[in-house]
């Protein structure tokens, strides 16, 4: 529980003398006796002023400020949206009461009104703010990039800082390509972009439909009661959010690391973070470690650029350039490619004829390690090799040093403005001094930079200059570093955890490959502490040492180490449950960006957070809300945030709103109990009850409003008495099942929580869209002509125009329509969409092993086989399949990976409607093929198929029928699009079929060539709320329904045989 310290009166009053403070400042600003720089302002949040109360009328009975001023003032929650956001939330409440105040902007005479009114007015003022800061030498950071900033291809912007602002980015591009890409930058055609309100509703990427909603809406000023957004994606390749990435503040997190935030690219140059994707809880994610410990979680999508083994021994061996290009590679390939060739057994230490029991493998994939991390040259307090010896053996509370080598005492006198005074009487003893008495002595400077009593490295440190870092890096290998003299090896010991973890940091900073140990220090045989070791090695020419004893054995290093010595290995990469990923997008040139510990390479919900936080605030400002509506005393008020699951509750929502809120002056005096999973709040009666309580030495009240978050199927939800209910992804909640109709059901069971408040109670729908089905649809669809609801959908490119463009195109290249659906909000073709994408058919049905149809099969193999019945009008279809054991590679449930391999496919045509396929001549062929499969199981179609299962039944053939309806049909259909995902099916090359009609012609099948063309136009149509699956008008499915159905037969069997290694290792094709 939070104790409020200060009085609502004591608060008001405060409230009331910075107001006055601030009106007297702008008075002395009008009349000119002071100037805007020289005015005073508030240094902290708290110390900001609240914006002017509005007057009490019957449309703002309450007196709060409207939305825009809730969202942007810093008294409130200092939220900057973009306009798109800023536009939405206008809209919505412009009906409200305290609201009415608001209007869609629009500017009559648009020639002549410069910039004000538009909409990028608040870019213009960045730029120009940024080109003061670097004409007074004072670099700041400019909300927009060169690349999307609007208003550097606006005619109105000043062509004097638009050169000046393409220049700058040419001075600090840090290659050409970067540099070229400005030079194609500053040549784009220069056009009028102002833009108001108004012409944001009638730009063409703005639905037509529902603009007129829209508008006619706003018009009237509807009060809306539900809110319906849908919105693109701001995904693309995610890690985890623990994921510690490295700033120009520090080390950061990816959850916790925000846009416009510098990172750095693995040449070492910062990078800007333009763009940030709200977090993903369904991507498949994998846990990768690597070979110097470190482990990072990252989406099977995530992209790493490597050496693979086969790369590295051709360089070796000079197949190829001695520099190979390093290749992408995204998660998935890297687990699917893990190590090269085959296990080795490798002999045990100590012995040359006892070999372990354990395998060990070569990995192959390999990262090189960054460049060093390039940052401008600091003023320090102290030099900055000084600060390392006194770190590595000085008092951490005084300015005394220990150590017998006279050179590093000469070093410090000769370059770090200090004198060294020896103990006359301890030989190991002196003391550090100031060259002259009007220096600050050594003591005060330890102190000012943090390092008194507490030694570690400080930030800026840590972020100087390379030679700076340099001689800190000697300071400390002066005193506590070692050398190896056989491996050329730089260790450096030390008990102070933090220390060596500094020191592990800033290695890894210069470029070096570093691992650190923890191991006991011990004294006469028993352990005295924890020590922790750091080991790098350095290339020849590499000087970490100032003392010449210890350098001198580095300069014997005349060889170049392995290439391998400066990379580090991927060792594992096994799936793990999605924890919860985001993904930043950088400006550098690569898009590339370190991240772990070891700095290893690696390539919307604003709007309700906004909403909830007003929502609250109007509750807030009521007084006693429950008075106003009827409710007992001290009832509980919940504003409900719901997602998926509950981990995804906590972060993509309910953490925004509670940094918001504890960073808020106003909110702070009202904050209650704080969980996990709820915060809690006072309103004014709430702290009256509590003064009185505390006067009586009664236990506190805890607060009535409530903001909770849950997952979609937590049954506590029902029953709340609820203010306002945010839906987060509602999409998704149903999961893969579109048919469980979970998000209807929560919908249904949620919406009357907020009966007791009337109209005045709000539920809020975001959502990216997963195709013309559901819950989401169905409102999209149903209710734009609904005067209480407000229908929005934008595409990413509008809620964030600060996104990176060129990534986007790549992104639509790579697939169209799931472009169009993740990216431009569209739920897709109402009629139908391919089951498949052209890019899964064609590595379906490509293969290196060109192999034949199996007519003669092998005995150590189990087969399956599957009948699709026809009769006068579809094709008799079958397919014989078995699944193979994948060695060395494990699924989420630690079993081994099956693949399934289609050997022989067959299909009979009917002559025409009045000469059926003959069940007799299908039953011979399915007979003799069985005196050659053995097979295991043969599966029919429930279809005109009763009469054949009877008759090999009774030849005691393992016959059976299957009902293939709609479930069945998606079950088999989910099993072969995951076995296609993951390449873990196969299908033979060079069709063998041929077919015998009624006058005894042969003809060739070329079944490969009918099934690939069917499944290349294979459907999922949708029908209101569901979907089917069936072949495009003028095409068939027989086929697949065939191959779809025996792979899953032979899937979901508990009987699989583990080939022989000669087997199972030769698995070709795409199967490694």
């Amino acid at each position: 529980m939070r104790k409020n310290s200060n009085s609502q009166k004591d608060i008001e009053l405060r409230n009331q003398l910075i107001q006055q403070a601030n009106n007297a400042t702008s008075i002395l600003v009008e009349k000119g006796l002071v100037t805007h720089d020289e005015a005073p302002i508030a240094n902290i949040r708290s110390d900001v002023s609240p914006p002017a109360k509005p007057d009490k009328s019957r449309f703002n009975p309450d007196q709060i400020v409207d939305i825009v001023t809730f969202i942007e003032h810093p008294y409130f929650c200092n939220l900057k949206p973009y306009p798109w956001q800023r536009l939405i939330l206008k809209c919505f409440y412009m009906g409200q009461e305290g609201n009415t105040n608001l209007n869609i902007q629009d500017v009559e005479d648009k020639e002549n009104a410069g910039c004000s009114g538009c909409v990028w007015e608040y870019i213009k003022n960045d730029e120009l703010s940024f080109h003061k800061s670097i004409k007074a030498e004072k670099r700041s950071i400019t909300k927009f990039t060169v690349v999307n900033s609007p208003c550097l291809t606006c005619k109105r912007f000043p062509d004097d800082i638009r050169s000046d602002r393409y220049e700058d980015a040419r001075q600090q591009a840090t290659n050409p390509d970067a540099e070229r890409q400005v030079e194609e930058l500053s040549i784009r055609p220069i056009i009028d972009g102002f833009q108001t309100e108004k012409d944001l509703l009638y730009s063409d990427e703005f639905d037509p439909k529902l603009r007129y909603q829209v508008e006619d809406k706003c018009t009237k000023r509807y009060k809306f009661e539900e809110l319906v957004l849908v919105l693109g994606r701001r995904s693309g390749k995610l890690t985890c959010l623990s994921t510690p990435l490295y700033t120009m503040g520090g080390w950061s997190t990816m959850g916790d690391v925000k846009v416009g935030d510098y990172v750095f690219a693995p040449d070492g140059t910062p990078t800007k973070v333009v763009a940030k994707s709200d977090i993903d809880y369904d991507e498949q994610a994998y846990e990768m470690i690597f070979s110097n410990g470190d482990r990072i979680v990252a989406g099977e999508n995530h992209e790493w650029v490597t050496l693979t083994k086969a790369q590295r021994k051709n360089a070796s061996r000079g197949v190829h350039s001695k520099d190979p290009l390093p290749q992408v590679f995204t998660t998935k390939q890297i687990y699917e490619s893990l190590t090269y060739g085959k296990p080795r057994q490798m002999l045990k230490k100590g012995s040359k004829t006892e070999r372990r029991e354990k395998f060990t493998v070569e990995y192959n994939h390999a990262i090189e390690i960054t460049k060093p991390l390039q940052f401008p040259e600091k003023e320090l307090l102290i030099h900055p090799y000084l600060l390392g010896a006194w770190l590595g053996d000085g008092s951490k509370s005084s300015y005394g040093i220990t150590g017998i080598d006279m050179e590093i005492f000469d070093y410090i006198e000769t370059n770090c403005n200090h004198t060294i005074k020896h103990c006359p009487t301890i030989e190991k003893a002196h003391y550090i001094h100031p060259n002259t008495e009007t220096n600050k002595i050594f003591l005060h400077l330890i102190k000012e930079i943090g390092v008194y009593r507490n030694k570690h490295i400080p930030l800026i440190y840590k972020q100087a200059s390379i030679e700076q870092r340099l001689e800190l890096v000697r300071g400390l290998n002066d005193t506590d570093g070692y050398v190896d003299p056989k491996k050329f090896t730089v260790e450096f010991c030390n008990t102070n955890e933090t220390l060596a973890y500094d020191y592990y940091e800033l290695v890894c900073g210069l470029g070096f490959k570093a691992s650190i140990k923890k191991s006991d220090a011990t004294l006469y045989g028993r352990k005295t502490s924890d020590r922790w070791r750091i080991t790098y090695s350095v290339r020849p020419g590499d000087k970490v040492f100032n003392l010449s004893r210890k350098q001198a054995v580095l300069d014997n290093k005349t060889t170049i180490d392995k290439s391998d010595k400066y990379r580090i290995f991927i060792k594992e990469c096994n799936p793990v449950p999605n924890p919860g990923m985001q993904c930043i997008q950088v400006e550098h040139p690569s898009h590339m960006y370190l991240c772990g510990k070891s700095m290893i390479p690696t390539h919307n919900s604003f709007l309700v957070s906004a909403m909830a936080l007003y929502e609250l605030y109007r509750l807030i400002a009521m007084g006693h809300p429950q008075a106003r509506y009827g409710l007992m005393e001290f009832d509980q008020i919940v504003l409900l945030n719901v997602a998926r699951n509950e981990e995804q509750a906590k972060s993509a929502i309910f953490a925004k709103i509670k940094q918001t809120v504890l960073a808020s002056p106003f909110f702070q005096p009202y904050i209650g109990k704080d969980t996990e999973l709820e915060m809690r709040f006072y309103t004014e009666h709430d702290r009256k009850e509590n003064e009185r309580r505390e006067s009586r030495n009664l236990n506190p009240f805890s607060g009535s409003l409530v903001l909770r978050c849950g997952s979609s199927n937590a049954s506590g939800l029902v029953g709340l008495t609820c203010w306002c209910i945010i839906m987060d992804e509602v999409a998704a909640m149903a999961g893969d099942n579109p048919d469980s109709g979970i998000d209807y059901a929560l919908y249904d069971d949620l919406k009357p929580s907020l009966a007791t408040f009337g109209k005045d109670g709000k539920i809020m729908l975001l959502s990216n869209p997963k195709g013309p089905i559901g819950l989401l649809y169905e409102l999209y669809e149903q209710r734009q002509e609904d005067p209480t609801t407000l229908i929005m959908r934008l595409p990413t490119w509008l809620t964030n125009p600060n996104i990176d463009k060129a990534w986007l195109e790549n992104q639509k290249k790579k697939d169209a329509s799931e472009f169009q659906m993740q990216y431009g909000a569209e739920f897709g073709n109402s009629s139908s969409d391919p089951m498949f994408t052209e890019e899964m058919v064609s590595r379906l049905f490509s293969s290196s092993r060109m192999q034949k149809r199996v007519d003669f099969p092998s005995p150590l193999v189990e087969y399956y086989c599957h009948l699709d019945p026809a009769r006068t009008s579809d094709y008799y279809a079958l397919a014989v399949a078995h699944t193979e054991v994948i060695y060395g590679v494990t699924g989420p449930d630690g079993r081994p990976l099956k693949r399934v391999v289609i050997d022989h496919i067959h299909f009979w045509n009917p002559a025409s409607k009045n000469q059926p396929i003959g069940e007799k001549e299908v039953e011979d062929y399915v007979i003799d093929l069985h005196r050659k499969f053995r097979f295991k199981q043969i599966s029919f179609d429930q279809w005109h198929s009763q009469s054949s299962i009877i008759r090999l039944q009774s030849m005691g053939i393992n016959a059976i029928e299957r009902q293939f309806n709609k479930e069945y049909k998606e079950k088999i259909y989910t099993e072969l699009l995951h076995l296609m995902r993951d390449d873990r099916i196969d299908i033979y090359d060079i069709s063998g079929g041929v077919y015998k009609d009624m006058q005894g012609r042969t003809f060739e099948l070329n079944e490969i060539t009918e099934a690939r063309m069917q499944f290349t136009f294979l459907q999922k149509k949708w029908k209101g709320k569901r979907y089917y699956i069936e072949a495009l008008s003028g095409y068939k499915d027989d086929l697949c329904d065939a191959i779809a159905a025996v792979a899953y037969e032979s899937m979901v069997s508990k009987m699989s045989v583990r080939l022989p290694r000669s087997r199972a290792t030769d698995l070709g094709g795409r199967i490694r």
